[in-house]
């Protein structure tokens, strides 16, 4: 809770900051799949799916600079599901995955507003720990005492997983205009994220060091009388 509403602060001051014209809000939401980026992966991974399903929701401003120009910060929640059985084929190590983790999203960002219909916006996503739920398991053989050895994380999951991500993103919609000024918005999302989710400190065989993210969403902008920016 501490988390989400610090996020929130610091998307009001980054809102604060911009003096343009009044705001025109929006809400979205999403669906799609994200996958671990591995440079050296392991042929004989066993039962492994590499794409994992993705969900969002979140809320978001648009506040313009100039024409066509917006100052777009956004703010949500992410969930990033991780259900696979990994076997490490070198290490002689598996790991059985079964989780969902959470996290906030700060998303400060610009939009170009192209042809009137047409929405590009160049984001930085920060991606803040906030949750999970489910169970990790590493089993493997101890060479040394010649013992099958499994561990399991679940109620201190915090101890294994970092606190959260950073990287670029990118999302472009075409907008359909109402009346009132309000834009219905599909999109196409593209994130990477360029940190690993899991700490070094776990010795487990799957751990890509960078993941990327593609999804599907729809956008609200609530239409709204505007000003205009030059006195």
């Amino acid at each position: 809770m501490k988390r989400i509403l610090f996020s929130l602060f610091w998307f009001l001051l980054l809102c604060n900051c911009v003096q343009a014209q009044k705001p025109q809000f929006t809400i979205h939401a999403g669906i799609g799949e994200w996958r671990g980026i591995v440079q050296y992966g392991d042929p004989y991974a066993s039962d492994f799916r590499r794409w994992q399903t993705y969900a969002t929701l979140g809320v978001g401003g648009d506040f313009r600079l100039v024409d066509h120009v917006f100052f777009a910060p956004e703010i949500g929640v992410e969930l990033y599901d991780h259900n696979y059985f990994y076997y490490n084929t070198r290490k002689q190590k598996e790991a059985t995955v079964d989780l969902t983790l959470f996290y906030t999203r700060i998303s400060p960002g610009f939009k170009l507003r192209l042809l009137e219909h047409l929405d590009v916006r160049l984001g930085l996503n920060v991606l803040i720990a906030s949750g999970a739920i489910g169970n990790y398991r590493l089993d493997w053989i101890d060479q040394e005492l010649h013992e099958y050895v499994h561990v399991t994380y679940k109620d201190r999951l915090s101890q294994i997983r970092t606190g959260g991500s950073l990287g670029p993103e990118v999302n472009v919609g075409y907008a359909f205009i109402f009346k009132n000024g309000g834009r219905i918005s599909p999109r196409a999302s593209a994130y990477l994220a360029c940190t690993p989710m899991f700490r070094s400190t776990l010795d487990t065989p799957y751990n890509p060091e960078a993941s990327a993210r593609l999804s599907f969403e729809i956008c609200y902008t609530f239409g709204c009388k505007t000003r205009s920016a030059n006195p």
